[in-house]
């Protein structure tokens, strides 16, 4: 077995030598661009950015890293940490509980978003997919006029003053039994 400081060169050499495979087949072999990459399997970008510079090994880093899009949740997810830090230690809630609960706080939308990952059991662990699968079935109701608010706004943010008319309420409602019966 190699160590992992000779695994480490062993990968920047592998580097550079694909970097010498692409300069030697474009600069000795006159091969174009497009046979280089389908011949190392590489993008034509990669190649050009390599034939163009004369470096021997190329990263990518990131100047500033990208913050997650959760800004408005930040506050319901901050109460909740807050109030479970306060407990006993034994009455905390795990982090399997915590994302399920944080699910439920946050809304329906988040909510179908639980359900769906309890399906999907290849992605998460047991435990916490054993957790999420609480929300098929144990989820606090909520009202039909909080569901239709939840409908209207998501609406209103793709056209302004869409109302809900009754044959819209009675298929939302439809799609709601089916839902629950299957």
């Amino acid at each position: 077995m190699a160590s992992m400081r000779n695994m480490g060169a062993w990968l920047r050499m592998l580097v550079v030598e694909t970097i010498a495979k692409i300069r030697r087949a474009y600069f000795v072999q006159k091969k174009p661009i497009k046979a280089i990459c389908r011949e190392l399997g590489l993008s034509r970008k990669v190649v050009r950015k390599v034939l163009r510079s004369d470096a021997t090994e190329f990263r990518y880093m990131r100047e500033t890293q990208p913050l997650p899009k959760i800004g408005p949740w930040c506050d319901a997810l901050d109460a909740l940490l807050l109030t479970n830090a306060g407990k006993a230690s034994r009455e905390r809630l795990t982090l399997e509980s915590g994302l399920r609960r944080a699910l439920e706080c946050l809304g329906p939308i988040f909510v179908k978003f639980g359900q769906v990952l309890s399906t999907r059991r290849d992605l998460l662990p047991a435990d916490i997919a054993d957790e999420l699968a609480k929300l098929q079935d144990q989820v606090p109701a909520f009202s039909s006029e909080q569901a239709l608010a939840e409908i209207e706004r998501s609406l209103r943010e793709f056209q302004a003053g869409v109302a809900i008319d009754d044959r819209a309420m009675l298929a939302l409602r439809f799609v709601g039994v089916r839902a629950a019966i299957a």
